[in-house]
């Protein structure tokens, strides 16, 4: 959950972090690297993935190196990241030599790309829930959420905390990987919701049944198993208002318990040409609201966090 006080605790949690790696010797590092790569080669997601992007380790980040190696020596094709500038990367093919990056991060002159089945992320921590703590640049976040992919992140011991702060555009790990182990995020139920804007004005759609008639959301609904969270939601929307949308790119996530159950909602940009109109097939009623109107609705609690993210949208 965002507070007010979480990009100073933010910034205070990755000074401690970064002298704590700086603690660490190169013998230490190598050594959890090697252990790590054992238990990423046991994960059944890499040994069924084609195509792998993997982060190239630079200032004492937990080595790939041997890992990449292994990649290679089973068939896979590997990406490393390119950074673009303005927090945006690449995944370009690995091709030597590396050539200078920006930031001092090596990166290749390989293709760019585009589909990827496992990305292994770097991070300063990681929890047991699929928290990252990055850099603070948020060049994998902005990456992953235009990427569909299992995402596994790796770290030493040390690093692997009991709680990381998030926010709701911080895209959560599916696998944490330390020395000791794989750890997978418990499962939820994934839900997707559609932040459609048009105008300055973002869709809002009245629930009619269930524990929270009456409640507001972002119209979407349940991933089924074999779904992409894009297919899930263009159906949801043929099924609930009566529409044919563009799925964009992601605009946050976030979790909620309730009701004896755990709920990911994952929010994407959808567009329509106009003049689609959507017809509430299942809901209430429609409203078409305002940055001034966004809380003049009683709003799914699962639904607020992302409020956040839709408000700057709206103008």
């Amino acid at each position: 959950m965002q507070t007010s006080g979480l990009p100073s605790h933010k910034q205070r949690l990755r000074r401690q972090l970064r002298a704590m790696r700086q603690e660490l010797g190169a013998e230490a590092l190598k050594t959890a690297g090697e252990r790590i790569a054992v238990h990423l080669q046991g994960l059944p997601e890499l040994a069924e993935a084609r195509a792998v992007f993997c982060y190239h380790a630079v200032r004492a980040e937990v080595p790939t190196a041997s890992l990449v190696e292994g990649l290679l020596a089973t068939g896979k094709r590997v990406a490393i990241p390119r950074m673009v500038g303005d927090g945006h990367m690449e995944a370009r093919l690995l091709q030597h030599p590396l050539v200078p990056g920006p930031m001092g991060i090596p990166t290749s002159d390989g293709p760019v790309m585009d589909s990827i089945d496992v990305a292994i992320c770097p991070g300063l921590a990681f929890d047991g829930q699929g928290g990252r703590l990055g850099y603070g640049g948020g060049y994998y976040d902005r990456w992953l959420s235009q990427h569909g992919c299992v995402v596994v992140g790796v770290c030493v011991q040390a690093a692997f905390l009991p709680q990381v702060p998030v926010e709701v555009t911080d895209v959560p790990m599916d696998v944490v990987v330390t020395p000791q182990g794989a750890h997978r995020r418990p499962r939820a139920v994934r839900v997707v919701a559609a932040a459609w804007v048009r105008d300055g004005r973002v869709l809002a759609a009245q629930r009619s049944t269930g524990p929270l008639a009456g409640k507001w959301e972002l119209p979407g609904g349940k991933v089924e198993p074999g779904e992409t969270d894009r297919d899930a939601l263009a159906r949801e929307l043929r099924e609930e208002l009566a529409v044919q949308v563009e799925v964009k790119g992601r605009l946050g996530t976030t979790v909620h318990d309730g009701d004896g159950r755990r709920i990911e909602l994952v929010a994407y940009l959808v567009e329509a040409p106009p003049p689609t109109r959507p017809v509430p097939t299942e809901h209430a009623q429609l409203r078409w609201l305002s940055a001034a109107e966004l809380t003049s609705v009683d709003w799914a609690p699962a639904d607020i966090p992302l409020l956040e993210g839709v408000r700057p949208l709206l103008s």
